[in-house]
């Protein structure tokens, strides 16, 4: 019972280069699904090449009649798209709403402007301009060079340059009394908003010129004034106004996305099919590509990465396969395995030259081998039998015979090749060896070995079942055979 345990038992690292000694299968099994792969990957390109190249027929607007109930449904959706789109690109890209509520830069200039305005009574011989010449100041800070020279300095991208007005705050207070009754004063407020202190300096200081630079213009057009800074203020600020400004945007967003996905719903399939074709007529409005220069044939190739694949593929299916076949292999897998298993000396392992050098690129097997048994020594064929000789001589004196039969479960060409030679080793010693037919199928060869009563199996690696080496020696101990050990050819 317990050899049959062990004949079941499967060593992993063992099978492993069982596997890798099958190289030349698995090299064709890749090679094979490789060229499958590629047919496939050839025949899909060709179908690609050939839908693309069928005409389509495209949809218009035009093709699509619409009543005038269903024109106002997809009206109304496309307001809510464009209304929601807009306000998505102003939350994305507005510098007020990059801004963190809590802690951002905020510098405070203000402008004291006085235009000497006089009443003499009973007649007003002059005209109070203050409110112009606010507005002024206040134009040239919206003017298209002052924002361009704002948009430099916050380093802002293209998308957002449409609002760095929001940076610069202007607030006018007008007829404010400053000094006395005077009306004909005034306040100009900017402020400066940043996420740094560097940059928020730097806008502060842009408006300082710019308000400086305006004075002499506002003069000649307007009239004679006084223009005095009296406050220039920088400072890390948090503003609840700004967090509920923010908040108040981006809940904006959301409803008119609810509000159009709600419209959607309610579209009919003729109403979904005009707005998809309004909008890819709009894609193309604006990307400049006419519908023909769109449609590109692709070539006819076949894919590398699918070729991989493939071979790839291959590799693991022949492993597959051949581990499956290893592990339901009930032929003898290594010459060590009769020591291990059965407890029998093994006297040598044979390998037979001519039947090695049949094989192609051997010189992989070779490293292979060496590879699974730590390099561990193997002679040459002659080399080999004289080493079998020696053994069969040791063990023949230890178990005082004279005569040595010889058999085995497979006793083809190769082994009585091997067996000649060794009888002719054997002879010189005075040793004889008779060389007999399976004694599991030969009546014959089973009387004669026990005649003989020394016995020597030859077993041939990959060849011989497990269960006819059990019963050979089964049989040899309920014979009282003398087992001098075992020969493995290769």
């Amino acid at each position: 019972m317990e050899k049959n345990v062990k004949e079941k038992e499967i060593n992993l690292i063992d099978m492993f280069w069982g596997v890798c000694l099958k190289w030349r299968q698995i090299f064709v099994c890749a090679i094979i699904f490789a060229v499958l792969a590629g047919c496939m990957s050839y025949l899909l390109s060709v179908q690609a090449a050939k839908k693309a190249a069928e005409p389509v027929e495209k949809i218009s607007l035009e093709d699509i009649e619409l009543e005038e109930s269903s024109q106002k449904n997809v009206a109304a959706y496309l307001e809510y798209v464009e209304i929601f789109e807009d306000q998505l690109e102003y939350n994305e890209n507005s510098p007020l709403m990059r801004l963190d509520a809590n802690g951002f830069y905020r510098n405070v200039i203000s402008y004291y402007v006085d235009n000497y305005f006089t009443v003499e009574y009973p007649l007003i011989s002059k005209t109070n301009n203050i409110h112009a010449m606010l507005e002024a100041y206040r134009g040239e800070l919206r003017s298209e060079k002052f924002l361009g020279k704002v948009e430099e300095l916050s380093g802002g991208s293209e998308e957002m340059s449409p609002y760095c007005m929001e940076m610069i705050d202007c607030n006018n207070s007008f007829g404010q009394n400053i000094t006395g009754n005077n009306s004909a004063v005034g306040i100009l407020t900017i402020s400066v908003y940043a996420e740094d202190e560097e940059t928020c300096r730097e806008l502060a200081n842009l408006v300082k010129e710019t308000i400086e630079s305006k004075k002499a213009d506002v003069i000649g057009k307007i009239g004679n004034h006084q223009l005095s800074l009296i406050e220039d203020v920088c400072d890390y600020s948090s503003d609840i106004e700004l967090l509920k400004y923010q908040k108040d945007n981006i809940d904006k967003s959301v409803a008119f996305s609810n509000t159009a996905r709600e419209v959607k719903n309610k579209l009919t399939e003729e109403e979904l099919t005009y707005i998809k074709v309004y909008e890819q007529e709009q894609a193309e409005i604006e990307d400049g590509v006419k519908p023909e220069e769109e449609r590109v044939i692709p070539e006819v190739t076949i894919s590398k990465k699918i070729v991989v694949v493939g071979f790839l593929g291959g590799i693991a299916l022949a492993v597959c396969v051949i581990a499956i076949m290893y592990l339901f292999n009930c032929k003898l897998r290594l010459e060590d395995d009769f020591e291990m298993i059965y407890g029998v000396k093994l006297l040598g392992n044979v390998i037979v030259e001519s039947k090695k050098k049949k094989k192609i690129f051997g010189f992989i097997d070779d490293f292979l081998i060496r590879m699974r048994h730590l390099n561990k020594h193997y002679f040459a064929e002659e080399e080999a039998i004289s080493m079998v000789a020696a053994a069969i001589k040791i063990k023949s004196k230890k178990l005082g015979l004279s005569k040595v039969f010889v058999t085995g479960a497979m006793m083809g060409q190769e082994e009585r090749k091997v067996l000649n030679k060794l009888e002719k080793e054997l002879k010189q010693s005075n040793i004889e060896l008779v060389i007999g037919k399976p004694i599991l199928y030969d009546a014959e060869a089973l009387e004669k070995s026990v005649e003989v009563g020394g016995i020597v199996l030859v077993e041939r690696a990959g060849g011989s079942l497990y269960t006819e080496i059990t019963e050979e020696i089964d049989i040899c101990a309920h014979q009282g055979l003398k087992l001098v050990g075992v020969i493995a050819v290769a």
